[in-house]
């Protein structure tokens, strides 16, 4: 989470029926079945479905609508996925929240990411945090889960919420961070600015410099500054 986000960061509210889903159910007409106003539903997986799948059913429920995506890592399947959803109608608008280590890991993937739904809609920066929004004028659907946005061939938890306060209050922490976190960011360890260079005490270069991990957390940290 960056520092110093004015968005509350606590949300609380009062005892809901709860749906809950077997570790073994791999159909998801179960789960679509269970989507309806103000529903509530816990469940596991054991790797049957991913992250993406239950985008999907979700939206075969709400209908088009406007996804936000927080993630610690993405795979190439599910970018692609994502823009097919995003290209065919059922996704009106896109935005993916993703973690800076993404592309030492998986700097093809990044690449692709940054490609497919353009710098406007990607923000990175230190995050683990794993939730997606699924909103349009009847649903005001949260995921909350442990799962990334990649295949997860193991044991997995995840909650969909059809909550209007708890999505108003997921929101607008992403609507801050993709105010305040610059969309230029792009996720590597080398910064070729002279401005940047001499935040470092280093005198000007026009040439690539490398970062040591105490100056890139360091750099990073200016980033959020009033974040």
């Amino acid at each position: 989470m960056p520092r110093r986000i004015q968005q509350n960061t606590i949300f609380t509210q009062t005892k809901r029926e709860r749906v809950l889903v077997k570790l073994d159910v791999t159909d998801l007409n179960y789960i679509k079945e269970s989507i309806k106003k103000g529903c509530e539903i816990f469940g596991l997986t054991k790797g049957q479905f991913s992250l993406i799948d239950l985008i999907e059913a979700c939206l075969e429920v709400t209908g088009q609508a406007q996804v936000d995506v927080s993630t610690w890592t993405s795979a190439e399947g599910s970018i692609k996925r994502s823009f097919d959803l995003l290209t065919n109608g059922n996704i009106s608008k896109f935005r993916i929240m993703i973690d800076p280590s993404f592309k030492t890991r998986k700097p093809e993937f990044c690449e692709q990411l940054v490609k497919v739904f353009g710098q406007e809609c990607v923000r990175s920066f230190r995050n683990h945090a794993k939730f997606v929004i699924i909103k349009n004028d009847k649903y005001n659907l949260v995921i909350r889960t442990s799962m990334n946005l990649t295949q997860n061939p193991r044991m997995e938890n995840f909650e969909i919420s059809d909550d209007k306060d708890l999505c108003q209050f997921m929101q607008g922490i992403i609507d801050e961070v993709f105010t305040k976190v610059p969309k230029n960011h792009d996720f590597v360890r080398t910064f070729v600015t002279e401005e940047k260079i001499l935040d470092f005490g280093r005198q000007p270069e026009t040439k690539n410099v490398e970062l040591t991990d105490k100056q890139l957390a360091d750099y990073v940290d200016r980033i959020f500054v009033g974040v």
